[in-house]
């Protein structure tokens, strides 16, 4: 359990209860050695002829991939109530490589988990070249919502729920009962912030502010992305509070699209991709036909690039970017989050002096403004930095312990 302790958790408080249990369970199975939660290890399945070759079922050409329990970072399984974000990723890279499979569907029963490697999973789930459904199959909570919202779809039974859109942290303090055993623990360091949050200690009413700023700062990225995906304002989303809402209730609140089960995503799944139209030209298109395609490609690339040109000078002009300006600039030029995003994140963000906040916007902008192989392309309309959310994601995260 000290894996997760003093960490933000994308979990509801029935989801921590749950990883408890499980972490109890794999201590009393003696798989603690096999599992290694957190860190860069895996379990490694005995050789087994009837173990299926791929991380997801196959039905009507719908590839359908498990998500239940726990869900943790740099962990390729799914086993005993943990399921990996890699285990997820690389089921997807395979569905999107299989071509047996036409669609993907999330069947998706968890609580949530960790913070570190939730984006990743989104983005890796937003960029399927296949469509990609979710079904909450009876739960999609906080984390699990997070993936759940990445995809195109949302379908939830009547008596399940989705939602949490909130971020939590544990601490535990075993001060007062080492003490009772006469035993007392003490840190020699350097660096007054080395031991923040250690278990030997109750934290502090700074630590615990400085925490509650950093949750509150992934929170403002989790509101963005269900805003964004769902397409709703990001005060709704704000104003429901961490809240999970249950069956019609959730497609009323715009969670979710549909109330159905598994059976009926996959059955509409199907529908729609036979209606569909398959990619590239017919046969037979004329060289007219072809032609209009292109010029509609080219429309296309100018309309994209004027709006990035109006994403970036909404960013620099509002007023969150006031006294923000060297945050601001970054955020608009090397990443593809939207506006309300970065805003949102950049309310989270101490002003600075405008001497110092001239000067740094300044050489940022040298910076940014610099042509290099990992610069966005907005001519070609593609985007030649994958993981650039990520990447700023996890340099802000990079602060913990």
């Amino acid at each position: 359990m000290s894996e997760f302790e003093n960490k933000p958790m994308l979990m509801t408080t029935v989801g921590l209860q749950s990883l408890i249990s499980n972490c109890k369970l794999m201590i009393e199975k003696d798989l603690k050695d096999k599992l290694m939660i957190g860190k860069q290890a895996f379990f490694e399945r005995e050789d087994d002829d009837d173990e299926p070759d791929f991380n997801y079922s196959l039905e009507d050409n719908i590839a359908i991939i498990n998500i239940k329990g726990t869900l943790i970072h740099n962990f390729t399984n799914s086993f005993y109530g943990f399921t990996g974000y890699d285990y997820i990723t690389n089921a997807l890279n395979q569905a999107n490589n299989d071509s047996n499979v036409k669609g993907i569907v999330l069947n998706i029963n968890s609580g949530g988990g960790e913070v570190s490697g939730c984006d990743e999973c989104g983005l890796f789930i937003e960029n399927s070249t296949k469509p990609v459904w979710a079904v909450a199959n009876e739960c999609a909570a906080s984390a699990a919502y997070w993936l759940a919202c990445s995809s195109s779809k949302i379908y939830l039974p009547k008596t399940a729920s989705v939602g949490s859109v909130g971020v939590v942290m544990s601490h535990v303090s075993y001060k007062e009962m080492l003490k009772q055993d006469g035993i007392e623990h003490t840190y020699i360091y350097s660096g007054n912030k080395k031991v923040d949050g250690n278990p030997y200690n109750p934290l502090t009413d700074e630590l615990k502010q400085e925490y509650k700023k950093e949750l509150d700062m992934i929170r403002n990225l989790f509101v963005g992305k269900v805003a964004k995906n769902r397409k709703m304002a990001n005060a709704d989303v704000m104003n429901t509070e961490a809240g999970m809402y249950i069956g019609n209730d959730a497609v009323d609140i715009g969670f979710a699209d549909k109330v159905g089960t598994l059976k009926t995503a996959i059955s509409d799944m199907k529908s729609f991709l036979t209606k569909s139209p398959k990619k590239g030209t017919t046969k037979g298109a004329s060289m007219d036909n072809q032609a209009s395609q292109n010029g509609d490609l080219e429309q296309a690339k100018r309309d994209g690039a004027f709006a990035e040109r109006m994403r970036i000078d909404s960013i620099l002009n509002s007023e969150e970017a006031k006294g923000r300006e060297a945050q601001a600039t970054n955020l608009a030029l090397k990443t593809n989050m939207n506006v309300a995003e970065i805003t949102s994140l950049l309310s989270t963000f101490p002003v600075a002096q405008k001497a110092d906040a001239a000067q740094a916007n300044t050489q940022d902008i040298l910076k940014s403004m610099s042509v290099g192989a990992n610069a966005p392309s907005v001519i070609s309309g593609q985007d030649t930095n994958y993981e650039k959310e990520s990447v700023v994601f996890k340099a802000m995260m990079k602060g913990g312990k």
